[in-house]
């Protein structure tokens, strides 16, 4: 459960939320994200009440405004890199009309810039690609057409210590090359020096705090 008076992300910031399993850094995600109803006046993103909206108005804004990357990632998988990463503007105009060049050209630079080999943006399905392919494919589906804010939940869980600096370091480059901002969730304390602040979910949760799972 969650009980916070003030959390806020300026434009370009990147945070790091931190807590144990179970302590609502998720809940928190679904929050902002709109996935949950919302009292108004509870949670704003880029100036808009997300309370105020209705369910269909929420799912909208969230393709317009917010990449996601999941902690499972979400892939569909029987499609191909490419496909998955140009998959948000099939329900976004507004980050369809970002883009300067095709698609299928930004997807392949993003893609070439988290380090993904070119065979595999076309010829492999999702399923087939390695946990570490699967997290860039992510990313890049989440950065396509610039959306302002990114929400990323335990995106570096399933790395080995020198991958997840490797990954963050090129994640946090083409976030700033898109002006996003950035708010992830992670109990990993070795993260912080990726970001501008760290925050403590218990120092602005008041809700009592259950033991971590």
């Amino acid at each position: 459960m969650l009980n916070i008076d003030v959390f806020s992300l300026e434009a370009g910031e990147r945070v790091l939320l931190q807590g144990p399993s179970g302590s609502g850094k998720s809940s928190l995600l679904s929050a902002i994200s709109g996935v949950v109803d919302l009292p108004k006046s509870t949670v704003k993103v880029v100036g808009q009440d997300m309370g105020a909206l209705t369910p269909q108005a929420r799912d909208r804004f969230r393709a317009n405004h917010i990449g996601m990357i999941f902690q499972g990632f979400n892939l569909i998988p029987w499609m191909t890199a490419e496909e998955n990463v140009c998959l948000p503007l099939k329900f976004s105009k507004r980050r369809k009309a970002q883009l300067n060049k095709p698609a299928e050209q930004v997807a392949q630079g993003l893609m070439a810039a988290l380090g993904l080999p070119e065979p595999l943006w076309q010829r492999c399905s999702s399923a087939q690609l390695s946990v570490g392919q699967q997290q860039r494919v992510a990313v890049a589906r989440a950065l396509m057409g610039a959306p302002e804010l990114i929400l990323a939940d335990e995106p570096t869980s399933a790395l080995d210590e020198l991958a997840k600096h490797s990954f963050l370091d090129v994640m946090m480059a083409q976030v700033a090359k898109t002006g996003a901002s950035l708010l992830m969730v992670s109990h990993d304390t070795t993260l912080a020096p990726h970001f501008d602040r760290v925050v403590q979910l218990s120092d602005i949760n008041k809700f009592p705090q259950r033991e971590a799972e």
